[in-house]
């Protein structure tokens, strides 16, 4: 792998060739570097797994998927697939997206084929998957927003109306809503404003997570639907409900652990329904 040069590897590279393909391949193997796997059906991520490259040729690149027993992808699913490789010091992101072949289960592992990509991009990834979701899914959810004119020694937070927002969607690194203009502190929500939002998540067979998270707004703008604007957090600090005293920062791309199993159970239990 150290014959990749860095200005070889760019984004939207057009001589990319299966040779060079199956070195990120190689280097991926060779290295045991995790691969992020989603898969997709009608354009819709449905599932997001982990795993690593156990082998590839010029038709297929098989996955092993790791921590899934019976890991199985619906009829006609495309699978978008991202991993790291590493050139001068360098971490260059690799992603492609092929058809799914085929999963199986050898000695109670789960595998999965891709047809071998035919291009390879260089673009960042978004790491938590995202879903929708209503107020119905989320039971007590309630949004507060930091009020900077109140006090500068302590942080005052607003309740926001529950009139006036929607949840639209949520990931485990953050929460998409939109907001009405007719709350009185909506004049005071702009970029790295910080909100602070809590409910409860139910599981199914154990019991239900309660949280409180801060987050920043890091998109704010007209929706579609008028007098309501769009509002995006990415999520900094997390809390159980029960234990307000000890927050936890939040210090990668992969947001909370806790909530990343709560949306994967919400989707798992959509697409059980659709069956």
């Amino acid at each position: 792998m150290s014959n990749l040069e860095v200005n070889y590897i760019l984004s939207n590279n057009p001589h990319i060739t299966p040779e060079y393909i199956k070195d990120t391949l190689r280097y991926i193997t060779t290295h045991r570097i995790e691969v992020f796997i989603d898969v997709l059906l009608q354009g819709k991520t449905i599932d997001q797994v982990r795993g690593f490259c156990a082998d590839y040729n010029n038709k297929f690149v098989r996955f092993y998927i790791h921590g899934e027993e019976d890991f199985t992808v619906p009829e006609g699913a495309e699978i978008s697939v991202f991993y790291y490789i590493f050139a001068k010091g360098k971490r260059i992101p690799c992603n492609f997206i092929s058809p799914a072949v085929k999963t199986f289960q050898h000695k109670g592992f789960s595998f999965l084929d891709t047809i071998f990509p035919t291009t390879l991009g260089h673009t960042q990834r978004r790491n938590c998957v995202r879903t929708p979701v209503t107020k119905n899914e989320i039971p007590h959810l309630k949004l507060w927003i930091e009020d900077k004119l109140l006090s500068k020694e302590k942080t005052q937070w607003v309740a926001i109306d529950n009139s006036h927002f929607e949840i639209i969607d949520i990931s485990a690194g953050g929460m998409l809503f939109i907001i009405n203009e007719a709350n009185p502190n909506f004049k005071y929500i702009q970029e790295n404003t910080r909100v602070l939002s809590s409910g409860t998540f139910p599981f199914t067979n154990k019991p239900p997570l309660n949280l409180s998270m801060i987050g920043i707004v890091r998109r704010f703008a007209p929706s579609s639907s008028n007098g309501w604007y769009s509002l995006g957090l990415r999520f900094t600090r997390w809390a159980y409900l029960e234990n307000h005293s000890s927050w936890n920062t939040i210090e990668d791309d992969n947001g909370i652990p806790l909530l990343a199993n709560w949306v994967f159970q919400l989707m798992a239990n959509r697409k059980k329904a659709q069956d």
